[in-house]
């Protein structure tokens, strides 16, 4: 039951975010070397915690690379999503706020429990908390939102179920701070 949230709704979740801010953009990666992903395309890297699984695609323009670590009751899910804005520079609040009504719109329900600045790596970033239900599953999900230039970068992570976030935050949190936009 918790698996099905991996992917479906978080590409969908993503997409409906990114398509919403009139971003496109695509790219194949590499790995890079000390267990650092870099993705040339889309001018971003991150680490990986290990022994989770990665998985990368292009879908409608959007470049999307999935991490998941499961155990046997729960599931954490992080994507990293980033694209390009042929029309001009990107607007970090104003790509966030669109990052939160797209997360509204794909979930059974949304409650923002929390919205702040945040600096991540050096890179300025809003982040958002909240409780969301999907396919009637109870998640928990963060989203960190970045800009640069005419590039908008979304990472969003789901914890189900809700309880198991103690046990994965500090895993999110060290793969969120690892994240740098060339």
């Amino acid at each position: 039951m918790i698996h099905h949230i991996r992917r479906r709704h978080l590409t969908v979740l993503v997409l409906a975010l990114l398509i919403g801010t009139g971003l496109t953009g695509c790219g194949k990666g590499r790995e890079a070397r000390d267990g650092e992903y870099y993705n040339k395309a889309n001018r971003f890297s991150i680490i990986p915690p290990a022994g989770w699984a990665t998985e990368e695609e292009t879908s409608d323009g959007i470049f999307l690379f999935t991490l998941t670590g499961e155990d046997e009751d729960s599931v954490a899910v992080i994507n990293i999503a980033a694209a390009e804005n042929d029309k001009g520079i990107v607007v970090l609040d104003s790509f966030a706020k669109s990052a939160v009504e797209g997360a509204a719109g794909t979930m059974d329900s949304f409650d923002v429990l929390a919205e702040s600045s945040a600096d991540v790596g050096g890179q300025p970033c809003r982040q958002v908390s909240a409780d969301a239900v999907t396919d009637g599953i109870a998640v928990k999900t963060m989203m960190w939102c970045f800009v640069k230039g005419r590039r908008g970068y979304t990472i969003n992570a789901m914890v189900a179920p809700r309880d198991a976030l103690d046990r994965y935050l500090p895993i999110i949190e060290k793969t969120v701070e690892s994240f740098r936009v060339e």
